[in-house]
């Protein structure tokens, strides 16, 4: 949603395109991070998962 406030052809202040192009960089790396926690195994007893090794 805010990759397509960006790139409409509305004039924003430069202070509030900056923070809604931070805000976008922000969650695009929390998104990628807990794609990537949901793709890796689960850990128990403290022992990595076999085959990893």
């Amino acid at each position: 949603m805010l990759q397509l406030v960006l790139a409409a052809p509305v004039k924003l202040p430069e202070k509030v395109g900056n923070v809604l192009k931070y805000l976008t960089l922000g969650l695009g790396i929390m998104e990628t991070v807990l794609d990537d926690a949901k793709s890796q195994p689960e850990v128990k007893d403290g022992k990595p998962p076999s085959g990893l090794i």
